[in-house]
């Protein structure tokens, strides 16, 4: 398989929403509605927030997402949020994404998410294309 890096693009991450776009994809984060104490316990210790991500393809639409994975920093470390891969997941059967209510640490002030994803054409060779989002508070 090849791997073709593109761009990395860094914007704010504020506290409630933030969005990128590049020219394959539009990437939202953005608080959870659930994100008060009745339904978060986390909440309760102030150590998390639940927040939302939004993958949508605005590029090319012969495309097929393969895998996404989400990082945080917690203490100057970076910390595994999310990984959702198309052998193990059934997410990830087409060209957009929607991740409800996945925490992040109330301290965290990167948030770092990888979009990796083919082409759909009919070779036996995909070609994989990797993105890379990093927010920051």
């Amino acid at each position: 398989m090849i791997f073709a890096p593109l761009n990395t693009r860094a914007v704010q991450f504020e506290q409630f929403s933030s969005k990128e776009t590049s020219k394959q994809w539009n990437v939202v984060i953005e608080k959870s509605i659930s994100d008060n104490s009745k339904h978060n316990p986390l909440k309760k210790d102030g150590l998390y927030n639940l927040y939302n991500i939004g993958i949508t393809n605005i590029g090319d639409k012969n495309v097929r997402l393969t895998r996404i994975e989400a990082y945080s920093d917690v203490q100057k470390k970076e910390n595994e949020l999310f990984t959702f891969d198309d052998k193990k997941d059934n997410m990830l059967n087409s060209s957009s994404f929607f991740q409800q209510t996945f925490p992040l640490h109330s301290k965290s002030t990167k948030m770092k998410v990888i979009v990796t994803w083919t082409d759909n054409n009919k070779s036996n060779q995909q070609r994989k294309y990797k993105e890379e989002f990093i927010f920051q508070r």
